[in-house]
């Protein structure tokens, strides 16, 4: 089934009691015009934990458990921007926290330099502006959203290779 997208055209427009009812796995929605995109993740269930004999496992990563998920819930779909987190600064929400652009520029890229105590600030000001609360996600949600029904250590794969490890990481732009 396709996914569909509910954004507001302007403003503040929660989700009705009914639409979000209505939501199915990967639908996406927005409850502000600055607000992050949200995406729908399915109600299931993933085997949390490692093995004792996989390598490179840390300590406390077992044991190896079952973690159930009864209903669906919503993680943004990309990391904050920030044209996000500039729309909580102009707002008075984020303090004088300007993040750090890094020689990526502004905009749509990703917001660094952004501490854990300013995130909170921004899902405070974004609870407020919604009138929902909005929070990180916990350890066992973040694991069964980013692994997306793989069962190997990584989501790519048994092992982390030079390629893995730098193929998701962006470099900067050239200088001029």
């Amino acid at each position: 089934s396709l996914s569909r997208q509910f954004f507001p055209e302007k403003g503040v427009q929660p989700l009705t009691p009914e639409l979000e009812q209505a939501l199915k796995a990967k639908d996406s929605f927005k409850e502000c015009d600055v607000c992050p995109e949200m995406v729908v993740v399915p109600k299931g269930s993933f085997m949390m934990g490692t093995p004792a004999n996989e390598s490179d496992r840390f300590k406390g990563e077992d044991p190896i458990h079952r973690v159930s998920f009864a209903k669906p819930f919503a993680v943004g779909r990309f990391t904050i921007s920030f044209d996000e987190w500039d729309a909580c600064l102009a707002d008075g929400g984020c303090g004088d926290i300007k993040g750090n652009v890094k020689g990526f520029g502004r905009g749509r890229m990703p917001a660094q330099g952004i501490d854990f105590e300013a995130a909170k600030l921004y899902l405070t000001w974004l609870s407020k502006k919604v009138g929902r609360t909005y929070r990180l996600p916990s350890e066992s949600e973040r694991e069964y959203f980013t692994r997306a029904g793989t069962t190997t250590p990584f989501w790519f794969g048994n092992t982390v290779t030079a390629q893995n490890a730098s193929s998701h990481m962006p470099s900067p732009p050239p200088e001029r």
